[in-house]
């Protein structure tokens, strides 16, 4: 049988993305509504690719530098 992608990839759940960046789990979900972070949905549940999660944290951040240099 061939691996799924449960198998290849970390999958991370919207309580543990707003413990880890002190957020509340309202403002992950608004990002993922709003589309700033990608996820998928699995019943009423969301899950994010690792690789999704430091892409948006890596966005953040430029987005801070810009601000800070102008």
């Amino acid at each position: 049988m061939g691996a799924s992608i449960m198998d290849d990839r970390k999958w991370l759940d919207v309580p543990t993305i707003a413990k880890e960046l002190g957020f509340s789990e309202g403002a992950v979900r608004k990002w993922i509504r709003e589309k700033k972070l990608k996820a998928a949905r699995f019943g009423r549940d969301y899950r994010v690719l690792r690789e999704d999660y430091d892409k948006f944290i890596a966005e953040r951040f430029a987005e801070i530098e810009k601000e800070e240099d102008q």
